[in-house]
């Protein structure tokens, strides 16, 4: 099946849906594994003023993050410096002794799936992060010992834990990791991240790292609140890995490039079942990624919001197709209706599903 995009519609699209929602801004990038089909990005830095936005300026991508994470992960397992099966207590047996024992046999991978009973960390709000001192090397340490002493997030049977979605959780995988490399997270994306797939990130949101660069926005009903360089918001740095890079739209699309390509065995950052594993390894959410259908086709994806930005990217790898949505806009709940509509919308074109109104 071929597909053909209309680069005209699929930009009337977002200019409609930042009209419909009240949105500073939004950019969408289509790709295949041969490269970028169409970008499109519209509107303003920040609510109120007149710079306009562009493919260049870094967007927050949330939870988007624990993708990256998941493939660094990869990485170092082709490496062979860690194992998808190596048990937290095997890299830190000294920490066995002073946490709950129902703990004991979680292994990296029950990290990455979610599924190793570690409270979510989701709602700071209502969930209270340990007060460490800032810039401890040791913080992520201290914070597993705290973690692994708290009650479980789901429930223990005899296949182990349940599934409970958790940022904290990719902070002990990401423990592990740096255990096992000897670098720590940032230096673990700046190596394999930033340097060998060359996708460039930054750390935090992007008006943090420049002031011109793009602000977020919370939506409330129809108001929009603006965080502007000044604002003490940020993600706390013990939840860090799960969720607090910045990247451009076209950086953010060379990813989906490379993950398609992966896909086709044509990746030389990791090798084909790598990619498979990654996007399908479980069902319903695999490595930092999320699978199943929609409109009748199978997909994969992620979505990202710390409350004031909002990423989606989605891939349909029988298609050899992925879609990126980016926003600098978000809301408290995480759940952003434009992004929803706008991904029906562009979905619906591509795959010319436009007959189905009723969705």
């Amino acid at each position: 099946m071929i597909l053909m995009i209309d680069n005209f519609k699929i930009s009337q699209l977002i200019e409609l849906t930042r009209k419909k929602f009240n949105l500073p801004a939004i950019a969408v990038c289509i790709v295949n594994s041969s490269g970028v089909l169409m970008a499109d990005v519209q509107g303003v830095k920040y609510a109120g003023s007149n710079e306009e936005v562009s493919l260049n300026d870094y967007f927050h991508i949330g939870s988007c993050s624990k993708s990256f994470l998941g493939i660094i992960a990869v990485k170092v397992i082709e490496q062979k410096l860690i194992k998808w099966e190596t048990g937290f207590f095997d890299l830190f047996p000294e920490l066995k002794k002073n946490t709950k024992s129902i703990y004991h046999k979680i292994t990296l991978k029950d990290l990455f799936l979610c599924k190793a009973g570690i409270k979510p960390f989701t709602n700071l709000e209502k969930e209270t992060l340990p007060q460490l001192p800032e810039g401890d090397d040791n913080n992520f340490y201290k914070f597993a010992k705290y973690l692994l002493n708290l009650e479980p997030a789901a429930k223990f049977g005899k296949n182990g834990f349940g599934f409970a979605y958790s940022n904290a959780s990719y902070s002990m995988a990401d423990l592990m990791i740096e255990k096992a490399t000897g670098l720590s997270y940032k230096q673990l994306v700046e190596k394999y991240i930033n340097g060998d797939m060359k996708i460039e990130t930054i750390f935090g949101f992007p008006n943090k790292y420049n002031e011109k660069q793009p602000w977020g926005h919370m939506l409330n009903g129809k108001d929009l609140e603006t965080f502007d360089p000044e604002c003490k918001y940020v993600l706390p740095a013990l939840i860090s890995p799960a969720g607090d890079l910045s990247l451009t739209p076209l950086m953010f699309a060379d990813y989906l490039i490379e993950n398609l390509k992966g896909f086709k065995g044509e990746s030389n950052f990791l090798k084909k079942d790598s990619f498979e594993f990654l996007h399908f390894g479980n069902k319903i959410f695999s490595i930092g990624l999320a699978n199943g259908k929609i409109l009748g086709k199978n997909f994969s994806g992620m979505d990202g919001s710390a409350g004031t930005f909002f990423c989606r990217a989605f891939f349909f790898r029988d298609s050899d197709l992925a879609v990126l949505i980016m926003t600098n806009a978000g809301t408290s709940t995480g759940r952003m209706k434009s992004v929803d509509w706008l991904t029906m919308k562009i979905i619906k074109e591509i795959f010319n599903l436009r007959w189905k109104f009723w969705i």
